[in-house]
């Protein structure tokens, strides 16, 4: 019997960055759901139950710094991981540091990044144990 594919919801609200990251999660065999923005990945975590999420920083209606704030403060999603993926320029007063603190993220990736760099990050996550941040 074959091992489930691990679900990613990628939140964002660029349609073509959404469209090019499913494709190439999708080849690399993970199950893709996508979410438009903060509210709808909100609606999409209840409803699908992601192994991972993969979100935008700078949308609408909620930012993803809100989401994953959110969501981590929730027992029921709190060991879900959550990495950062935004164009956002990182400066010395708000660096990556800044950002996971800030939201409680699990990590952070600059866009644009080299999809084997995305793939890296997302296969360290599904290998952290459930308890969270190292």
């Amino acid at each position: 019997m074959a091992a489930a594919k691990k679900k990613i919801l990628l939140v964002d609200d660029t349609a073509v960055i959404r469209r090019s990251i499913r494709s190439l999660l999708e080849r690399g065999g993970y199950e893709v759901f996508e979410a438009v923005d903060g509210d709808d990945g909100l609606a999409k975590t209840v409803l699908h139950g992601p192994d991972l999420i993969v979100l935008d920083v700078m949308m609408p209606t909620r930012s993803g710094l809100e989401v994953a704030a959110s969501l981590k403060s929730r027992s029921e999603y709190k060991n879900i991981p959550i990495l950062l993926f935004t164009g956002v320029p990182l400066t010395a007063a708000k660096g990556k540091e800044h950002w996971l603190k800030q939201s409680f993220a699990d990590d952070f990736l600059a866009k644009p990044c080299k999809f084997r760099d995305l793939l890296g990050k997302i296969e360290a996550l599904l290998k952290r144990p459930a308890s969270g941040r190292p």
